[in-house]
Order: structure tokens, then sequence, then C-alpha cells
């Protein structure tokens, strides 16, 4: 019984360990705290901190909305989540008067989210690179 015990045991903890949770977009719902960085003009590094917010799309089973992602203002980005990852398709954005795009992507792993996003206009693109826990 013993020996038996001592095979079964340690492979249980291993099944245990290895097993991990599939991710739906239920697990990006809810308010981040962000921490993103985009290096400027005259190449300094610039960090902004702020807090989004996530919920569900009620028209696609597969988008995420995000309001006030990279502290925009207006309606919620809309996101495109497969498994882990989510991707903001292209779309137009108005910066200080200027004409844009504005387009990302990131993942999940457990309480943090990690993701890239550039804005871009016909004389210049920045592309800003963050984290956001819970």
């Amino acid at each position: 019984m013993k020996r038996l015990l001592m095979f079964i045991l340690p492979l249980a903890v291993i099944t245990m360990v290895s097993c991990k949770k599939d991710v739906t977009r239920d697990d990006f719902e809810g308010t981040w705290n962000a921490s993103d960085s985009y290096v400027d003009l005259n190449g300094t590094t610039i960090t902004r901190t702020y807090k989004f917010t996530v919920t569900k799309s009620p028209s696609a089973e597969n988008e995420i909305l995000i309001a006030g992602f990279g502290e925009l203002s207006g309606d919620p980005v809309k996101a495109n989540v497969s498994g882990s990852n989510f991707t903001i398709p292209s779309f137009n954005i108005t910066v200080n008067g200027v004409n844009g795009t504005f387009a990302g992507t990131g993942s999940i792993d457990d309480d943090e989210l990690t993701y890239t996003y550039s804005i871009a206009s016909p004389s210049v693109s920045v592309t800003y690179n963050g984290k956001a826990t819970r």
C-alpha cells in the first residue's frame, strides 16, 4: 500500500500543478490599475498610471469593452478575445485635433494584463507598452 501511495501522490501533485484553468472573457472583467509608457519625440520615456474598466460586450460573445483604456474618453474601446489574448482592431481617433488610428494587442495571465497599443497619425506614431493589475 505504501508503494502505491508513493507512486500515486507525486502523480496527483504533478497533474494538479500542470492543469491550468481555461481563460474566458469573464477573466478580463473588472477595474484594472494600469501603468504604461512610451518614448516621446525627444527620446524621453514617459510613464503614466490610470485605471480602466473591462466589461463583456452585450453584442458579441468574444468581445470586451474597455472604458478609459489609454486614458481615452468617450466610447469604450472594443477588443476581441481569443483564449488569454485580446486584439483591439484599428479604429479612427482624434487626439488634440489630429486624426489618426488606434490599435493594440495584449494578454492576461492570472490577475495581470500585459499590452501594447499604438496611436498613429500621418506624421507620427507612438507605441505604448503597459501592464495592469486588479
